[in-house]
């Protein structure tokens, strides 16, 4: 672009550049971006975003500002470096190219509004029927990486109501357990801990959507152990176990052991994800207070102590 403005590598395009930059060019290289990054970044993908943003802004915000946050050319109040854009796929929906210069001042803004401008007239905008498919990628985008970070209590909530169902009656081995196989059963289940939420965003919005997390939790293990082992260990380890009689050779015993905990939580509500519109953060936030979260599956259980 800089050598069909006549610019030299690294320059800026100034706002006459823009004014009479052949739309024959604007178009091949706006072709080329959609069908290298599967249609993330591009000129058009970029003027959606800020078309988008200009039917809900509020009088108040600064359309570049939150165009910025929203294509993650700024990180808070600061505008990124070139060098610190991300130039792979999983970066944010338009992220890439970035062309234009930022910041406050009037010149750079009119540069900016120009580049709008243009792009328009050169026909350089989103009309196809796949358009409102986007939406939906960029709803759940906003969600993951914006919503649930903040709203982990969510998840909490039905990981402490239903987790009981998944740990009581299972088998643990660990070589703590002075079982002959070093295995017990979880027969009662205490407050969970340390409970952390990872969200993986894929740049494939599919349903149901995998949440990993990962806890520890007190829970009652019981177990057989022989009298003759039972004697043999240490009083420290004689205090922490509870025993009763099962037959001649073997006490039935119980004791309380801390317990990791990995698992997925499933969040399923393709229904309620706009694919017409974006969605506002409230609205975002609502959607994941109504949806089905449940917890999907068990993929770990450890006796850590």
């Amino acid at each position: 672009m800089c050598k069909v403005a006549n610019r030299k590598i690294k320059e800026w395009i100034n706002k006459k550049d823009i004014e009479k930059f052949p739309c024959e060019d604007l178009q091949n290289i706006n072709k080329l971006w959609l069908d290298y990054s599967k249609g993330r970044f591009g000129f058009s993908v970029q003027q959606e975003i800020y078309q988008d943003i200009e039917k809900t802004l509020k009088p108040n915000q600064k359309i570049w500002d939150i165009f910025g946050e929203r294509v993650g050319w700024r990180s808070g109040k600061n505008w990124l470096a070139y060098s610190n854009l991300n130039f792979q796929l999983n970066a944010p929906r338009g992220h890439l190219p970035r062309l234009l210069p930022l910041g406050s001042r009037p010149h750079w803004r009119k540069v900016r509004t120009s580049w709008m401008q243009r792009l328009i007239s050169c026909g350089i905008i989103v009309t196809t029927p796949e358009k409102s498919k986007n939406y939906l990628e960029d709803n759940l985008e906003i969600l993951i990486k914006e919503i649930v970070p903040y709203n982990q209590e969510v998840f909490v909530d039905v990981i402490n109501q239903s987790l009981e169902n998944f740990l009581l009656n299972e088998t643990v081995t660990s070589y703590a357990i002075p079982d002959d196989n070093n295995e017990a059963t979880i027969d009662w289940m205490g407050s969970t801990n340390d409970i952390e939420i990872e969200v993986e965003w894929s740049t494939i919005p599919l349903f149901p959507i995998n949440i990993n997390f990962s806890l520890t939790v007190e829970c009652g293990l019981s177990y057989f152990i022989s009298k003759l082992d039972y004697y043999a260990i240490d009083d420290n380890k004689i205090n922490q176990i509870s025993i009763s009689e099962w037959n001649d050779n073997y006490f039935s015993a119980e004791e309380t052991y801390t317990i990791k905990v990995e698992g997925i939580i499933s969040v399923d509500g393709d229904t309620e994800i706009s694919e017409s519109s974006l969605m506002s953060n409230d609205q975002l936030l609502q959607f994941l207070q109504e949806v089905d979260i449940s917890i999907d599956s068990i993929t770990n259980i450890e006796v850590i102590s």
